[in-house]
């Protein structure tokens, strides 16, 4: 379910169709706030489930976190291998631009940070179309393409960057990162090159939830809006029966994400080498 669709199930369950004392906004920090305690409750079963990884780019040594990252795994120096995305056809099979960009058909490219045709994503073979483009075998496109987007070749000789605890950082030391204000600060004189970060991500909307629990957001938006009016009330039966209905999904979903193994969304391993 989308996030408007969400809202009016609640609305409808609510008996407030129309906003009133319960306004748009309220609904989605409520939802928000569910997403939240599913989120933490697939973690406990799944702790791997919202690990992501994405292409980090900065002129400087110093590059933002992510802006749903709660905290950082492993950061790896791409060197020279990274690409830049420049276009992304919403089509059958996508079609990729980056300019000049020597590869082959049948070589595996990694695809990472596209935005708006997010569908390009992933890992694929990939068949050459021009000097400047290649097709994503088997893919489909979900969307325009609006903006980034970075494309490499996973090498067998990938080199992690190693965090190193501020007290022992000097801006000379080789391959080492360190935290500061939610940027990762790269303290290699010698480094200029692309970083891919795997990191735990944080669920901050509906999409980040598996949509067989979305019931539960429903619930949870129910549970803590509705109003049971005075017992002599007509809406009374109606509202009581719908907090006890609704109270009961949020129990039977926590229940399923407990008893349920969970997929993982645990980034591939990369080779750590420190060549």
């Amino acid at each position: 379910m989308t996030e408007a669709e969400i809202i009016t199930i609640i609305r409808r369950e609510i008996k407030e169709i129309r906003a009133t004392s319960v306004n748009d906004t309220m609904i989605t920090a409520t939802i928000l706030r569910g997403v939240t305690l599913l989120g933490l409750a697939i973690k406990k079963v799944a702790p791997s489930f919202f690990n992501k990884r994405i292409s980090l780019s900065s002129n400087t040594h110093i590059f933002s976190w992510p802006s749903d990252c709660a905290s950082i795994l492993n950061v790896w120096d791409m060197e020279d291998n990274a690409g830049d995305i420049t276009g992304a056809t919403n089509a059958t099979p996508i079609v990729i631009t980056e300019t000049a960009h020597e590869r082959s058909s049948d070589e595996i490219t990694v695809v990472h940070s596209v935005a708006g045709n997010t569908a390009a994503n992933g890992t694929w073979k990939i068949t050459y179309v021009d000097a400047d483009s290649y097709s994503l075998n088997s893919s489909v496109g979900t969307a325009a393409y609006t903006s980034g987007g970075k494309a490499y070749k996973e090498p067998s000789d990938t080199v992690k960057i190693h965090r190193a605890p501020l007290a022992f950082t000097t801006q000379e030391n080789d391959r080492l990162w360190y935290p500061r204000e939610r940027n990762i600060v790269i303290d290699d004189p010698d480094f200029t090159y692309d970083l891919i970060v795997d990191y735990v991500g944080m669920p901050d909307a509906v999409t980040d939830i598996p949509a067989e629990y979305h019931e539960g957001l429903v619930a949870f938006g129910v549970i803590k809006l509705i109003h049971i009016p005075p017992s002599d009330s007509k809406n009374f039966n109606g509202l009581s029966s719908s907090l006890r209905i609704n109270s009961e999904i949020w129990l039977s979903i926590l229940s399923q994400i407990e008893g349920g193994l969970l997929p993982s969304n645990e980034p591939f391993n990369l080779p750590d080498t420190d060549n």
